[in-house]
């Protein structure tokens, strides 16, 4: 044993004038709790002090030096490693008892323990007992669990979890073997590997065949062989038994690969025997193979296991806890003292001695299927009850369903096992269809081991609706956003513990390996009542007639939510990017099936329609179509000199057929120093100019410490030969020539352009515009991530509709987006001041707006606001020549007008296309304030720290979601393209009364006498004195809003100030 210095036994001076007091040699079944549970804490010291007092032969020398050194050291979560270890020798020789958590010792080391006021004494004398003895009846229990398999409880450390799972399965030849299953843990995967590698084993990589299986009447055998791929070891033993081992990857990436193993099945281990061998013959000889010990885990290390599980569910595992366990592992620190220390641990974290709480229950449980014992194991969180009872009892898991045939589904389901199941033992273990939209790739990042469910209010969406309580597992995984099941390391950091998840929309509950329908099931919601009537035929005809005690006809019901399918191909995309099968050109036209809806083109090109353009000038007005290939489904007319102007920005699948089509017209692009640009003249007499998009693009954002010097590195500032800016990529601009246009010509030139680029250019019609509400608003509120959003683009046109609907619903807390009273999927362009209109003109680039201050109202208390960097007369001058437009980098260059502004990279990092402001509840900040009714704006991208504009797919994960807007310093609030100060201008603040005179001096200049809804007097403000001050320091100081984005300083700021 490790030698503890005497400094740390010494005597206090404390604990000796305690010893004086009592020096009555009472014994220690005297001693005594105290009467107030409350009290337990704080009377610690004392009752530990009256201990180290009493003379007695169970309390020998070494105890009492080291109950005093616990006293006088802080309790027993300051105890060092080699303290703990003398703290499990003693409990273990004493085989003693804990009565509370950090440090109370019951009133006696040996013996029964009494209960006191109510609470349990902590039992430590059954640690060193054997769990889950395997005895010679556990070979008729695996045969009776059927599919479902039996857990053999062995190999703590080695195996995940503590156990393989024993099935049974029928041969060929009529009889049976035995198959064992489970994960090596990821800490023995090189001790495996090498053992592997320095046998006689097979290795496999690439394609091989595997044994497959299926599932008749509940049970299962051999049914042929299966290919995989990936990479694994197979060994077999003199005696028959053989040994598969898919072994864990190094640096692995969610890519597939047909060499490296997919996450779901890293560390599977498969040993299959003849059936009739002794289970503990054969774990000895496979013992022996492996050179380590199989046995039964101690009850111990199962509770060991229990708190480690639940430590990780509520999100406790942070750097102190995994440091200590790493300690631990290295140090060969006794089981007993480790379940104490996390007891402590957590009492320290919860406030709460949770071996006290009735939900504290280590031991494992399972699912019960029809009465069929077996099933996979799993534990109970601490707290589940009190949240799943509490902040989430309205709340169901709904699973749908994505088959071609809603009905059979269901029907396959109650026939094979009755149950939901994980990709992974449906396809491997059962031999069941694949009925995923996502199958292949759950494997690649991990969620083939998961069933996946959306928590959910609304019993009417989806297929499968299910109560709470699968939640109540450790092992459930929640994320906020749509990830596709990625469990990777990074990913799994994210999840949502449980007592938060009611706080947040949630898009993916994921429950570990799967759940029995008859525990769980409430309601089945189908698409029609022909499909009602064909389902409780089927059941019937299964012998079904009720589920959960409830008639067929009462749970089943018709929802017209529900999606009835979503086609294979829909997730092509996502599954395959990157690979040389997503890049093939489509020279395809698509032609939307304009008899899906009777609504009639939103514009037509009429005079009015050529009037508009004419009156909206250089700004140009918007021309709308659908969003298949062009970003926002907006083109922007322009009527010049001499010439007629069409700018448009194409998206990944305009991008993929204009290529396809400069392609087939042997089209050739130039690399220039803005990148690859194609410039060609078409049969008709249009010129083209176009910079194609570039997939996976990825820009050198400078690091975080260049916002304080503002010294942009060389690398940021540069891109792969040929890559064009992030803001130019997709720029389309078509020129005809002539200085005047009617509408059938100009429908002519749309119609013409639309056949050279083989895209979409026909007339949006309210429906194309409402996708394109849904597509922004999902994407805003990261509702569903940008691929998935992508590929839904291949489903039939309404059930997008109403898949958009159904995730954005969930995503924002509402029933059903589309009843919210502003709800208005129709686009709109600004008011422009023309000198030669008596009223506003329409024109620029149009915009949608949501109801996001109806959904999140704590943002009507907020201003956007920017500063003009410059003399801000001069700037507002030129603003206001402009129709008073404020501007992006990228229409400042297109009108031709003052370029200020301070970005060096906005062109990298897609910002030079947005107008970039802060938000403040201030309205004193900054030059221009505008109303909160800009925040309706669905263009707009939010971040609380400077990231540079960057507005790039693979920055998605940096942008705030408008209901956090108001919980963090928003550093970065951007609306694409322009503001219209007419429609959104609230105030503008100078610094002087004298400043102010001349800002209104130039607004009558320019013909104003009032502005928007504001007299000049209510529009210019003179900020307060302190006001300076803050900006003064928050702009010295702002790069902490980088560095620490969890101390927003602008906001401390506001404190200083408002003391000033």
């Amino acid at each position: 044993m490790n030698s503890i210095s005497k400094t740390s036994l010494s005597q206090s001076a404390v604990v000796r004038e305690h010893k004086k007091i009592h020096k009555k040699n009472l014994p220690v079944d005297n001693v005594t709790l105290g009467e107030n549970r409350s009290s337990q804490i704080s009377d610690e010291e004392d009752f530990i002090r009256q201990l180290q007092g009493k003379k007695s032969s169970k309390l020998n020398d070494a105890l009492r030096c080291f109950l005093e050194a616990l006293s006088s050291g802080g309790g027993l979560f300051s105890l060092t490693t080699e303290g703990l270890i003398i703290m499990g020798a003693i409990l273990r020789a004493a085989q003693g008892n804990l009565a509370s958590i950090p440090v109370m010792i019951a009133d006696k080391l040996s013996g029964k323990v009494k209960e006191h006021n109510g609470f349990k004494a902590y039992k430590i004398t059954s640690m060193s007992e054997p769990y889950g003895t395997i005895t010679d009846k556990k070979l008729s229990d695996i045969s009776a669990s059927k599919w479902r398999g039996e857990p053999l409880w062995c190999g703590a450390g080695l195996f995940e979890d503590s156990h393989l799972m024993a099935v049974e399965i029928n041969k060929s030849d009529g009889t049976d073997k035995l198959k064992l299953t489970g994960k090596i843990d990821r800490g023995k995967d090189e001790f495996i590997r090498k053992f592997f590698e320095s046998s006689q084993a097979i290795y496999e990589e690439g394609t091989f065949l595997t044994e497959k299986v299926k599932i008749s009447k509940g049970r299962l055998s051999e049914n042929g062989t299966m290919e995989q791929t990936g990479n694994r070891f197979t060994l077999t033993l003199p005696s028959g038994i053989t040994i598969s081992y898919r072994p864990y990857e190094k640096n692995y990436s969610y890519t597939h690969d047909e060499k490296v193993n997919s996450l779901a099945v890293q560390g599977d281990i498969e040993i299959v025997s003849g059936q009739g061998r002794d289970i503990k013959n054969l774990l000895s000889e496979v013992n022996k193979a492996l050179g380590i010990e199989i046995k039964e885990p101690l009850k111990g290390e199962m509770e060991l296991l229990y708190l480690k599980k639940n430590i990780a569910a509520m999100k406790l595992d942070g750097p102190e806890y995994r440091a200590m366990l790493e300690k631990w592992n290295k140090e060969s620190v006794p089981v007993e003292t480790q379940v104490v220390a996390l007891l402590a641990y957590l009492k320290k974290e919860t406030s709460v001695d949770v071996w006290n709480l009735p939900s504290y229950k280590w031991e494992p449980v399972q699912d019960k299927v029809c009465d069929t014992p077996g099933g996979k194991p799993y534990w109970t969180g601490l707290y589940s009850d009190k949240y799943l009872n509490g902040s989430l009892k309205d709340f169901k898991l709904v699973h749908n369903n994505y088959s071609t045939d809603e009905v059979q589904a269901i029907l396959d389901i109650f026939r094979d096992t009755g149950s939901l199941i994980s990709t992974k033992d449906r396809q491997i273990s059962l031999g069941i269809s694949n009925r995923g939209i996502t199958s292949d790739r759950d494997m690649d990042v991990g969620a083939g081991n998961y069933t996946f469910f959306h928590l959910s209010r609304s019993s009417s969406r989806g297929s499968l609706i299910l109560s709470n309580r699968p939640m109540e597992r450790t092992d459930t995984v929640i994320h906020k956003v749509g990830k596709f099941g990625k469990v990777g390391e990074k990913d799994f950091e994210d999840r949502i513990p449980l007592d938060k998840a009611h706080l947040m929309p949630v898009y993916e509950v994921m429950v570990k390996d799967g759940v029995a329908l008859e525990n769980y099931l409430e309601k089945i919601n189908v698409s029609s009542e022909e499909n009602k009537d064909r389902l409780i035929g089927g059941l019937k005809s299964y012998g079904i007639t009720s589920l959960n005690g409830k008639p067929l006809e009462e749970v089943i019901d018709v929802s017209h939510s529900v999606l009835k399918h979503i086609h294979d191909k829909s997730l092509h995309r996502k599954k395959n990017k990157g690979t040389a099968e997503s890049k093939v050109l489509s020279i395809d036209i698509p032609k939307r099936d304009m008899t899906e809806t009777s609504d009639n083109p939103l514009q037509n090109l009429d005079k009015t329609f050529m009037s508009a353009i004419s009156a909206a000038g250089s700004e140009g007005y918007s021309y709308f179509t659908s969003s298949e290939h062009i970003e926002d489904g907006t083109i922007l007319l322009e009527q010049k000199k001499d010439t007629f102007v069409m700018k448009m920005k194409l998206g990944e699948a305009g991008n993929k057929n204009v290529l396809a089509s400069f392609k087939e017209a042997g089209i050739t692009g130039e690399n220039t120093k803005e990148g690859l640009h194609y410039t060609f003249t078409d049969s008709n007499g249009l010129e083209y100019s176009y910079y194609p998009v570039t997939e996976n693009y990825h820009w050198n954002r400078p690091s975080e410490f260049t916002i304080i010097t503002r010294k942009l590195p060389e690398k940021s500032k540069k891109l792969p030969e040929g890559v064009p800016p992030y803001s130019l990529q997709g720029l389309m601009t078509v020129t005809a020539k002539g200085s005047t246009l009617k509408g059938t010509e100009l429908s002519d030139i749309i119609e013409k352009t639309g056949e050279t680029l083989h895209i979409d250019t026909g007339s949006a019609t309210q429906s194309d515009m409402e996708l394109t509400w849904l597509r922004k608003m999902a994407l805003l509120y990261k509702a569903i991530d940008r691929d998935i959003l992508l590929s839904c683009q291949d489903m039939p046109r309404e059930e997008e509709r109403q898949y958009l609907i159904d995730v954005i619903s969930e995503r924002t807390g509402v029933d059903d987006i589309t009843q919210l009273p502003s709800y208005d999927p129709v686009p709109e362009m600004g008011n422009m001041y023309k000198k030669d209109s008596p009223a506003p003109v329409k024109g620029g680039w149009g915009y949608f707006k949501a109801p996001l201050l109806e959904l999140e109202p704590e943002l009507n208390n907020y201003y956007p606001f920017t500063y003009l960097h410059g003399n801000l007369k001069e700037i507002l001058s030129s603003i206001l020549d402009k129709e008073g437009l404020l501007c992006s980098r990228m229409e400042r260059e297109r009108l031709g007008v003052n370029k200020h502004g301070v970005g060096g990279l906005d062109m990298f990092s897609g910002g030079a296309d947005y107008v970039f402001c802060h938000l403040e509840q201030d309205i004193h900040a900054g030059d221009l304030v505008f109303k909160p009714e800009l925040l309706n704006r669905l263009d707009q991208i939010g971040h609380r720290s400077d990231q540079w504009g960057q507005v790039t797919p693979e920055a998605d994960h940096t942008r705030i979601i408008p209901y956090d807007y108001h919980k963090n310093y928003m550093y970065e609030v951007m609306f694409k393209n322009s503001v219209n100060l007419l429609d959104y201008l609230e105030r503008i603040n100078v610094r002087s009364q004298e400043e102010k005179e001349d800002i209104i001096n130039l607004f009558k200049e320019k013909g104003f006498t009032s502005f928007g809804d504001r007299t000049l007097d209510e529009l210019v403000q003179v900020k307060p004195k302190k006001q300076h001050l803050k900006e003064e320091i928050v702009h010295k100081l702002s790069f902490f809003n980088t560095l620490f984005d969890v101390t927003p300083v602008n906001r401390v700021m506001n404190k200083i100030a408002s003391s000033l």
